[in-house]
């Protein structure tokens, strides 16, 4: 009995991999469809998130779960305190994220609590802490607006992890800003295009 439950091949999973990364001309898409909001309140939050969500490649819980004490401005370095597995890494932003920050927090007021809040009714930022189904529902109004194509939250730490190694950074750097322990996950999160690989192979040479 035990030869024939070990002479059962195993079932492979699907080859086709999960989610994408969005090019440069769909996440100004985003960020555009963001300044368009009528509400104040809401341009500067939404813009803010896509911001941070892209350029600094943080997962939903995470994004959702940053403390407005987590940013410094002064620095401009994002401590993001509630990584997977608990653990605790910083990212230096760039500035254009730390002035969408910073035009939020305008907006936000200086009060200790979650760094993005929901938005009243009133329309005016209130302490409640974003969710990950209102993170979800922000970004699909936006690509529904913006026209680009269904992605996920997570989409955006791939498009962040993807970016980075087409702009050359070294695989083991973008690990440590992605807050992964082992390089093969960083390397399961590159996206590149096929016509990326193909450049690169023609330009190569070893003489």
């Amino acid at each position: 009995e035990l030869s024939r439950i070990q002479a059962v091949r195993r079932v492979r999973g699907s080859a086709v991999r999960k989610g994408r990364s969005l090019s440069r001309v769909e996440v100004r898409g985003l960020l555009k469809a963001a300044r368009q909001h009528a509400n104040g309140s809401r341009r500067a939050r939404d813009r803010a998130l896509v911001m941070v969500a892209s350029g600094a490649g943080l997962r939903a819980a995470e994004l959702v779960s940053l403390a407005y004490e987590d940013f410094d401005q002064e620095s401009g370095v994002l401590s993001v305190m509630q990584g997977k597995g608990r653990k605790q890494r910083s990212i230096h932003l760039a500035r254009p994220i730390q002035q969408a920050l910073a035009a939020w927090l305008a907006k936000r007021g200086r009060e200790v609590g979650p760094l993005f809040t929901k938005i009243s009714r009133s329309g005016y930022p209130a302490g409640q802490q974003l969710t990950k189904a209102g993170l979800t529902d922000i970004l699909q109004r936006l690509a529904v607006s913006a026209q680009v194509a269904r992605f996920t939250p997570h989409d955006l730490r791939r498009t962040f992890i993807t970016h980075l190694l087409d702009a050359g950074v070294d695989i083991n750097t973008v690990r440590q800003l992605a807050g992964h322990s082992n390089i093969a996950t960083t390397a399961a999160y590159d996206y590149r295009s096929e016509k990326a690989k193909i450049s690169a192979s023609r330009a190569f040479s070893c003489w």
